[in-house]
């Protein structure tokens, strides 16, 4: 039904109609076009809220052990760091070489989730509301954004080993 005014008003006027169609029948439950449509979205909001919630956590995981894992490298390559660094190795190849070992890690990472991705692709789109599971902007989105957490969680260990004193490397082990 269309109509203008109030939903109160709206509702006064239908329940006489109502009652005269059939007098046992109650008339409640008198909704906008805009609140239907929006209560139809609860569901489908519910799962994005808990996807992204879940794809934080995995994010987070996943940059606090990238980070553990490269400060484990920095600190078992220490020695050899040091011996590089006393034979004139400048701190900027120190760091080119580690952010290169880093990004061959993230690189055979994403192909890996690029694959799984395809794999599971009618899974996920299940699961997806108005996007397609191989879009190609929300897939450079994805893997741009976890080359920026990994970046950004590289970069304390890699500027510490840019900083190692090469004779106390040497001696200590």
């Amino acid at each position: 039904m269309r109509a203008q005014g109030s939903l109160a008003a709206l509702e006064q006027a239908i329940r006489p109609i109502g009652h005269q169609i059939d007098p046992m029948r109650a008339v409640f439950g008198v909704k906008t076009v805009p609140e239907v449509l929006n209560e139809s979205l609860d569901e489908p909001r519910l799962k994005s809220r808990v996807v992204t919630v879940f794809a934080l956590a995995a994010m987070l995981l996943a940059s606090v052990g990238l980070y553990s894992l490269v400060t484990l490298v920095v600190t078992a390559r220490t020695r050899e760091i040091g011996v590089r660094m006393t034979l004139g190795a400048e701190p900027r190849q120190i760091v080119g070489q580690l952010v290169t070992d880093v990004a061959r890690l993230l690189a055979i990472g994403a192909a890996a989730g690029l694959l799984f991705t395809w794999m599971a692709g009618r899974l996920l789109g299940s699961l997806l509301f108005g996007v397609n599971s191989m879009d190609p902007v929300t897939l450079v989105g994805v893997v741009a954004t976890l080359f920026l957490v990994a970046a950004v969680a590289t970069l304390v260990p890699v500027r510490r080993a840019a900083h190692i004193d090469p004779l106390a490397a040497i001696r200590g082990e």
